[in-house]
């Protein structure tokens, strides 16, 4: 069912949503942490958090993508936006990394227990796997918006090459840019939405001038 409350009531529901998560996953990696992957039961997981199983389950389809902290269901309305828009983006880099930056901030829950996480996944490779699974999938959900954009505004001559390709390439190269903000921003318990791109991008522009 549509949310059809005040904008103020929505914007209520979506941080009490993003606070539950951010207290599902924290669990998660508390319990993994202490009694393995094996010995963490959803059950444990959820009362920790103070909610139910079943309130879990309205997260997270399974404890590995909690620990993960990767959400299945995400807000994909600007994705869905920038795919639609008629004009060009300006510059294309940097419209994308935004769009990267956003899509993440929606997907992924970065918190200042981000070095647990990254223990627990060099602890247990099918963690990780499963990790990379999902960024995977949503990193070409904003490729395949990045595709959308570029077939309906030609802000990119693509003569020669295919469209999905020169749009899941870019959108790859700039979410490595995009990831190593977020790290240094979660160190500095940063926001996701806030978090500045134009240094990072300035590094990454010199760094492909200087290669080629």
């Amino acid at each position: 069912m549509a949310f059809t409350g005040t904008a103020s009531e929505e914007g209520i529901r979506a941080r009490k949503h993003r606070e539950t998560s951010r207290a599902i996953h924290r669990a998660a990696l508390a319990r993994v942490s202490a009694e393995g992957l094996d010995g963490a039961t959803v059950a444990a997981i959820a009362a920790d958090a103070d909610i139910s199983p079943r309130t879990f389950f309205n997260y997270f389809p399974t404890k590995e993508d909690a620990i993960t902290g990767v959400r299945e269901r995400f807000d994909q309305s600007h994705l869905e936006a920038f795919a639609a828009a008629e004009e060009p983006p300006g510059d294309l880099l940097d419209a994308t990394a935004e769009l990267v930056r956003d899509t993440f901030s929606s997907a992924f829950i970065a918190d200042v227990s981000d070095g647990q996480r990254r223990e627990l996944l060099s602890r247990y490779p099918e963690l990780s796997k499963r990790a990379m699974a999902r960024i995977s999938t949503v990193e070409q959900r904003i490729a395949d918006a990045v595709a959308e954009r570029i077939r309906r505004t030609s802000c990119l001559d693509t003569e020669g090459h295919d469209v999905g390709d020169v749009a899941s390439l870019l959108v790859m190269t700039v979410s490595s840019a995009v990831r190593f903000a977020i790290r240094k921003a979660v160190a500095q318990r940063t926001a996701l939405a806030e978090i500045p791109l134009a240094e990072t991008l300035g590094t990454l522009r010199t760094v492909l001038r200087k290669a080629l």
